[in-house]
């Protein structure tokens, strides 16, 4: 993927690699020495969910994002001076007993309730687990994914964003319910720190139904980017999981033009 892209456009897309954290304590020299090899021609290293939601290595032990064989991987980050984009904990309503918001979204998924769950951590550890890397790891440039965990109140938005960088990978929906003057107070505090993302999931097609899922995903897109320049009401892209309406964040100006894209060419092209 990454010679594709410096083929195709290295000047609109950026890859970032993901290490197999099942490996660790077993074949993980092997996928330390791979990051290490490929980081120099990537955008940065990206943490998928199960690296804090109870992921085991193939020896059966539990990986999390403070574990030792994880230190090695901090500093080939932090010797390339790329980032790393790590994704720490889902919506409060996934834990709460009568779920809010996304009660819809978890009638679709119901796996996706950890209330109880003896595999999937509490959502306040995962977030302890978090912060305390970011204590320990000074020299790495970490960016939150989904605005650094699907903060649940202003106040907590607010705490994400002042640990640093954050992607908003469509981790919106409990946001824009928030008070508005509140969050527009908190995101030109932060104009500097948010990276606009769709969190769109893209895999294989049937034959014959490719145009269709391109199709698709550009609506997918566009609806996302509504929610950050619309001042009316406006539908989340996904409706059918998680059906709400809300103000869009009338995004303009310098903020704009940080979050919608000059953040990310900071944070992700330089060289």
């Amino acid at each position: 993927m990454l010679d594709e892209v410096q083929g195709l456009a290295p000047d609109r897309l950026r890859v970032l690699v993901s290490p197999v954290l099942e490996l660790a304590g077993g074949a993980w020299e092997a996928e330390l020495a791979e990051i290490d090899r490929l980081l120099p021609y990537a955008a940065g290293v990206k943490l998928y969910k199960d690296a804090n939601f109870g992921v085991r290595n193939r020896c059966g032990a539990r990986v999390s994002l403070l574990s030792p064989e994880l230190e090695p991987l901090w500093a080939i980050a932090a010797a390339h001076g790329r980032p790393v984009l790590v994704h720490c904990a889902d919506p409060l309503d996934f834990w709460r007993r009568t779920p809010r918001l996304r009660a819809r979204q978890l009638e679709v998924y119901p796996e996706n309730r950890y209330r109880g769950s003896h595999t999937v951590p509490s959502r306040r550890s995962m977030i302890r687990a978090r912060d305390e890397l970011l204590r320990r790891q000074p020299a790495v440039r970490f960016v939150g994914a989904h605005l650094g965990g699907f903060p649940a109140t202003p106040s907590e938005l607010a705490r994400f964003l002042a640990l640093g960088p954050a992607d908003t990978s469509a981790a919106l929906e409990e946001v824009l319910t928030f008070d508005r003057p509140e969050v527009d107070g908190v995101l030109r505090r932060h104009e500097r720190d948010l990276m606009w993302g769709s969190d769109l999931i893209l895999g294989a097609q049937p034959p014959g139904s490719e145009r269709a899922a391109v199709m698709m995903s550009a609506k997918f897109l566009a609806d996302s980017l509504r929610l950050a320049t619309a001042a009316g009401p406006v539908h989340a892209p996904a409706s059918r999981d998680c059906p709400w309406t809300a103000p869009g964040l009338n995004l303009s100006g310098s903020l704009r033009e940080a979050v919608l894209g000059g953040n990310a060419l900071r944070m992700y092209w330089q060289r």
